[in-house]
């Protein structure tokens, strides 16, 4: 897991698998 702040912004879908 990486910060959420840029995984956020460059890769939106993790965040929706993440939930």
């Amino acid at each position: 897991m990486m910060n959420k702040s840029t995984d956020s912004r460059r890769c939106p879908k993790f965040l929706v698998k993440l939930g």
